[in-house]
């Protein structure tokens, strides 16, 4: 079996995003490799709609690793932007399979706050969705969080995440130079529910940006396993 990390920073991580600011239509890629080998795709697509956004994401595995484990993630998450660019999301859909089950997961917000909520088969526990207001779903995530962007606050972020089953938490630090690129060191650390398949409940990783003219463009996640650093790296 994968080592805890991997698929936490896959399904944690590289899931939200690093797309434009929601400006126009778009498309990116990303690999996926544990000590060099690549393991598996990671595609976000999507586009402004009426003062809105609708985005795709697609995880899913490839080679000898997507054969000892198998899993996938395609997902769709829709809503409104708020006049300061931090997304609100009102429908989020997603299947999902990972070596204990494959799953469909619907939540519908209002205002913030999760008011239906479906996870096929139903997890052993999973958080009160009352409870929680102002979270993001995990695609919508990523535009408040890893999304392209002026340098001055790229990093120094921190969002909740619900996902149906579970709340966690994305914190970055903020921003260090090294190499000629910005690095923000982040946190995952999971809340409350049922833990994930691979994920430990609390892991770092880092997040490595290039800089042009003052403009942060995201190059790759990192994060080590007991195989070897798995990255997640833009084409």
């Amino acid at each position: 079996m994968l080592n805890a990390r991997i698929s936490g920073t896959v399904l944690a991580v590289a899931l939200m995003g690093g797309g434009p600011a929601l400006a126009e239509k778009y498309e990116q890629n990303f690999d996926f490799r544990i000590a060099g080998i690549k393991a598996g795709e990671v595609s976000i697509k999507g586009e402004t709609v009426a003062n809105g956004y609708v985005a795709d994401a697609r995880v899913t595995s490839t080679g000898l690793i997507g054969r000892i484990a198998d899993f996938y993630y395609v997902g769709t998450s829709r809503g409104a932007i708020t006049g300061g660019g931090r997304p609100v999301p009102k429908l989020f859909e997603v299947t999902s399979r990972s070596p204990r089950a494959e799953r469909e997961t619907r939540i519908e917000f209002e205002g913030g706050t999760p008011v239906s909520v479906s996870v096929e088969p139903p997890r052993s526990t999973s958080p009160d969705p009352a409870s929680q207001a102002g979270t993001l779903d995990p695609i919508s995530a990523g535009f408040a969080v890893l999304k392209d962007g002026p340098v001055e606050g790229i990093c120094n972020k921190q969002v909740d995440i619900f996902d149906g089953s579970r709340r966690s938490r994305i914190a970055l630090a903020p921003a260090r130079e090294s190499g000629g690129d910005l690095v923000c060191d982040g946190r995952y650390t999971r809340l409350e529910g049922e833990e994930n398949t691979f994920s430990s409940s609390d892991y770092g990783f880092q997040i490595v940006y290039s800089e042009d003219g003052g403009y942060a463009r995201l190059q790759r996640i990192e994060t080590k396993t007991k195989f070897g650093a798995a990255t997640v790296e833009r084409r």
